[in-house]
Formats: structure tokens, sequence, C-alpha cells
């Protein structure tokens, strides 16, 4: 189940709720006449006793439909998740849930079966008053489920607007050095910004024509201040974990100019920082604003600390390539996307 599911989860009711709107229902649709048949009246309380049950089932099969089962959850999701909620609670009330639906299931056909064999008006009433109260009080003990199951729906429209299965961009590197820049023009600027503990991420997509003409999409998520800082807070650190979780492509952006105020010696160095959270995943070094700075320019040193990073490239088990480029220069753009979208589908 992806983010969209997540977001179309309805609203779980209270048990108090769910009783005093089947009090309603039974009051408001079924009125008993003493003047009918016996079989009329029978009909009558047993379509009461059928109602309410119905009414609840589908109430509850809607939460167990609705909410995702712990192991189909994506672990992207599920490491967010994991800072805030006891996930192994969230699974005891969601199957607390079946429970009750087989347990009313199992007290409607009880009380079915003995109005259908009793005889009097005040054996219907008192059938019906006990079978709805049962179902009624198995209700209102499981109030505690149906709070949590609400607390963590509410949870789940938290998470970022990120489609965990889709083809990712990962765009990282210090301030200045054009991550913002690549991202408006990769999505002509039509991003989200999400929400990942206290940073921000933004989040948009962008469109590849592969050499099928098959036109493919790519999403394309802008890291912002995210690792420009020492990782100390465990929470950022979880949900940071997630980010290693998502298909995609490490887009490292190093400003060969400098003007972003960092030397590439630095540059280099959170690029390594970097690489220890996403050493299995293929990274793609752009050497941005050749522009300004030809790249055969740079200082020797400058030039062994980037070379040494290259390693043979692979979507399975990672690898690093440098290519030169600037935000100036659509050709170069153009290639990036090639070389990310070929390296992400493995050709």
């Amino acid at each position: 189940m992806d983010i969209y599911s997540f977001k179309n989860i309805q609203i779980v009711t209270t048990s108090k709720e769910l009783v005093d709107i089947v009090s309603l229902k039974i009051q408001n649709n079924f009125q008993t006449d003493k003047q009918n048949s016996i079989s009329h009246i029978r009909s009558t309380y047993m379509k009461k006793v059928k109602c309410a049950s119905q009414f609840y089932n589908e109430k509850l099969n809607q939460i167990v439909i609705d909410f995702p089962f712990l192991e189909n959850i994506h672990p992207f999701y599920k490491d967010i998740l994991n800072k805030e909620c006891d996930l192994n609670k969230y699974k005891i009330e969601l199957d607390q849930i079946s429970i009750v639906i087989n347990s009313i299931i199992k007290i409607k056909n009880k009380y079915l079966k003995l109005l259908k064999y009793s005889n009097s008006l005040n054996q219907f009433k008192q059938l019906e008053i006990i079978s709805i109260n049962r179902i009624n009080k198995l209700i209102l003990n499981y109030e505690s489920s149906l709070k949590y199951l609400e607390q963590f729906r509410k949870h789940l429209l938290n998470l970022p607007s990120i489609n965990a299965n889709t083809p990712t961009l990962l765009i990282i590197g210090y301030p200045l050095v054009g991550k913002s820049t690549l991202t408006n023009i990769l999505t002509i600027a039509n991003v989200n910004v999400e929400t990942l503990t206290s940073n921000l991420l933004f989040v948009g997509n962008t469109n590849f024509q592969n050499n099928n003409n098959n036109n493919s999409i790519l999403q394309v998520i802008d890291t912002q201040s995210i690792f420009d800082h020492p990782l100390v807070d465990e929470i950022e650190i979880k949900s940071i974990n997630a980010l290693t979780h998502l298909n995609c492509c490490i887009l490292f952006l190093i400003d060969i100019s400098e003007q972003c105020g960092y030397s590439i010696k630095k540059q280099v160095d959170l690029f390594l920082n970097v690489q220890l959270l996403f050493s299995d995943k293929p990274s793609l070094i752009l050497l941005n604003k050749i522009d300004i700075k030809n790249p055969n320019h740079l200082p020797e040193n400058d030039w062994k600390l980037l070379k040494n990073l290259e390693k043979p490239i692979n979507s399975s088990f990672g690898g690093i390539q440098l290519i030169p480029m600037s935000n100036l220069i659509s050709d170069s753009i153009l290639k990036v996307k090639e070389k990310a979208y070929n390296t992400l589908n493995g050709i």
C-alpha cells in the first residue's frame, strides 16, 4: 500500500458514536405493530438484530480493508512510523477488529436462532434487547482499539507524500551548490514541500523518454539541508534512514567553483558521510558549475580526491561516477537524467 492509499483511509468512529448511530437506525426504521401476525412481528425483531450486526460489521470491515497489514507497509514508511508508533501494538489492535467482527457474527447467529423458535412478543423483545446490548457492550469494550487506530490513521496522514515504489533521484549536497535549481529544472518547478521530522523535502516528478520512446516517471527529492550537519538526534537518524529504502540514485552535487563557500575537500567529506548510509545505492557525483570553472583546471589534489571516489556503477550494489555538468547547460542535465534512468533500470 502506498502513501496515496494511506490518505484515503476513513476516519475511525468511536465506540459510543457507533452505538448511538445503531440505536437511532433501529428506532427510526423499525416499528412493531402488535396487531400484526406473530411471524411478522418475529421477522421485525430479527431484522433489528440483523441491522445492528450488519452496520457494525460494515464499519469494522471498512477498517480492516482501509488499514494496511504491517507486513505490507513499505520499509520506507515503516521506518518513519517507528519513531512515533508502536507497530507491534498497531498489529495487535488491527487484529482485535477482526476478532470483534467474528464475535458479532456469532452473537447475531445465536440470537436469530433463538428468535426463530420463540413464539411470544415478550420473548422477541427480550431476545432483541439482550442480543443488541451484548453487541453494543462488545463494541464499547474495544473503544481503546478504535481510538488507537484513529491516532495511527493521523500518523499515516502526516507521512510525506513520497511514492516509495517509484524510481527516485535523491539530490544531496551543501547549500548553494545548485540543488534547488536542478530540482526546479527537472520538475519544471512543480514540487510539493514535505516534512521528514523537522526537515523539509522538495518532492516532484520528471519525465524521461528512453530509446524506445517510452515515457517513464522519475521521482525527484531535493533533500535541502538534511545532510549538511552532523546527525546526532536519534529520531532524525531513524527518519533519514528511511530514505535508504527508496529505489534511488544519489545525485550528489559538488560546486567545483567553490562559490558555495565550501572547499572541494569539505564537499567530498560530506559525500563520504552520505555514502555510509547509501553504500548500496548508485551515486552520480555531479561536478556542477562547469560554466564557471573547467574541471581540467582544478588543482591536482582536488582532482585526485574526486577521481579516487569513482567505482564501477550498478543499480544492484551501488558504485560512483563523476559527471561534469551545469544547471545552465540543458544538454548536461539531459545526460544526468539519462545516466540516472539507465542506472536505476540496470541498463
